[in-house]
């Protein structure tokens, strides 16, 4: 299917062949506030790190879809960094979809806005339910589905629920495909994909404190306290991404004698 996104962002750049909106925390729930309390339409965010970066080079329907996106959000210090060091920027704020999750259950409660959370393990998006209401007293869950359902159960229990918000969290890029995938019969006011959020807001994995997710070391504290080989081996390919960087910042000197502004 084609996506038309909206047209007229602020602050916006690119990197490697993707679009970013280049928000402040602040501007980011300001944005969550006026979406819950416009006229209902589907929207489609995404937050992007490296690693979905380096997926959208030879994954072109990713591409695609986050170039897409009503909003394309920096997720991770090495993509902040990027940005800022191929367009010739201040660096970016770093906005988290694990945050985003949070921060938009607050803002769902003021509101009175439900929420529906779909993907990871059975019985994750449940305490993830539990966690996020904890963290935001009132907020009201239309449901929740784990990410090894079919996906018409999936959309039978959306259909029943209607709920105001979507948070599918079955990796990318499924979760992404899905999104595309279902976008035209979807009728809530945002949808998009979250990663491991459920798997942090559940309990099962610990969510890195404030501060370190500031400092841009959250890749750190997750390669600590969630170790794995293949954790490891995704963080090796940060490597590749800071070569592509540069390589993109010099191509872009080259053709306008100073990186993009």
């Amino acid at each position: 299917m084609t996506v038309t996104r909206r047209t007229g962002a602020a602050g916006e750049a690119s990197l490697l062949g993707v679009r970013f909106d280049l928000f402040t925390r602040d501007e980011l729930r300001a944005w969550i506030a006026d979406m819950l309390a416009a006229p209902p339409r589907t929207l489609h965010v995404a937050f992007s790190n490296a690693e979905f970066l380096l997926e959208a080079r030879h994954n072109d329907r990713l591409r695609r879809y986050l170039n897409a996106c009503d909003h394309n959000f920096a997720d991770s210090s090495g993509v902040m960094h990027g940005l800022a060091m191929v367009n010739g920027i201040p660096r970016p704020e770093r906005l988290s979809g694990t945050v985003f999750v949070a921060t938009l259950c607050e803002e769902a409660a003021n509101a009175g806005a439900s929420i529906f959370l779909f993907g990871s393990k059975p019985g994750v998006a449940a305490r993830a339910a539990e966690g996020l209401a904890r963290r935001a007293p009132g907020l009201r869950v239309a449901g929740t589905a784990d990410g090894f359902g079919d996906a018409a159960t999936v959309m039978d229990r959306i259909r029943e629920t209607q709920p105001d918000i979507i948070s599918v969290c079955t990796g990318n890029p499924r979760q992404e495909a899905w999104v595309e995938d279902h976008l035209p019969e979807l009728r809530c006011r945002l949808v998009w994909g979250a990663g491991g959020a459920l798997d942090f807001y559940s309990g099962d994995v610990p969510l890195a404190p404030d501060w370190i997710q500031r400092a841009g070391f959250e890749w750190l504290f997750r390669l600590v306290t969630n170790f794995s080989l293949t954790r490891l081996r995704r963080q090796s390919k940060l490597a590749v991404f800071l070569a592509l960087v540069l390589r993109e910042r010099f191509r872009r000197t080259r053709r306008g004698g100073r990186p993009a502004p």
